[in-house]
């Protein structure tokens, strides 16, 4: 088969997921970075002045904190600061008429207006959750399923071998929703072979730190930290952080008295 017609049966997902693994970190942030990217340019670019958009983002009351300060990476062409400045502009009316007419007129305390009381601010000022995050998400399920698809590919198998692998975070979510998948395994396998390798250079670089060695890093060692910090916990941004889950360890809430 020659390589037009092999380009055309792996299709444009393969290639950017086999570019992705030439790429620092995990391959499967790196696509989801860009799917938002891609769609706040969009959002921004064209449709900020439609209706159905400005009440979509009125309803989840704007973009997460992740997604609001991409807006800073879209080129001036998109022009994100008009594009926010309309958006914003939305978001602080809606929260003047609710805090306006809300909690605080009826005697009500800050505990109720931001806390989790029936009929509080909170639950009048935002009816769903941010627009870009629920595209991207679809497109992460797609990228993790292609993935696993492709590692019945020599090339890309070989490619994936050699990379960062994908971070951990993915990992647990291919393992919870693809671990039927029949090249789960081999991702498993090359994953904990990853993870080994990067303990290995982990510790050989905490080693060297002891003042009666004198060898100096390796690239590999001297970079170790960030690769580890990426492969545990994804790219910066990728997931949420658990400031705002749950109780404190104690039990008690964390806003409790």
């Amino acid at each position: 088969m020659d390589n037009g017609m092999e380009a055309v049966r792996k299709g444009r997902s393969y290639f950017k997921l086999l570019d992705a693994l030439g790429e620092a970190g995990c391959p499967v942030c790196s696509l989801v970075i860009r799917d938002g990217l891609s769609y706040l340019d969009s959002m921004m670019y064209e449709r900020i002045m439609d209706v159905p958009t400005r009440m979509e983002l009125i309803d989840s009351f704007g973009l997460c904190n992740w997604h609001t300060w991409q807006l800073s990476r879209l080129p001036p062409i998109s022009s994100p600061d008009l594009g926010y400045a309309i958006l914003a502009s939305d978001l602080l009316g809606k929260f003047h008429r609710l805090a306006g007419t809300g909690a605080s007129r009826r005697g009500g305390s800050l505990k109720g207006v931001f806390g989790k009381k029936t009929g509080g601010i909170r639950s009048r000022i935002k009816r769903k959750g941010c627009p870009v995050c629920g595209h991207v998400g679809q497109f992460e399920s797609y990228h993790l399923g292609q993935l696993l698809d492709q590692l019945a590919e020599d090339e890309f198998l070989n490619s994936f071998r050699v990379s960062q692998g994908i971070c951990l975070p993915h990992f647990l979510v291919a393992e919870e929703h693809c671990s039927d998948h029949p090249n789960f395994g081999v991702l498993r396998e090359i994953q904990a072979a990853i993870a080994k390798s990067l303990r290995e250079t982990l510790q050989r670089y905490i080693d060297k730190h002891d003042y009666r060695r004198r060898e100096n890093f390796t690239p590999a060692e001297a970079k170790a930290g960030r690769v580890a910090m990426e492969f545990l916990s994804g790219k910066p941004g990728t997931f949420d952080s658990d400031v705002r889950r749950g109780p404190l360890k104690n039990g008690r809430s964390r806003f409790a008295k």
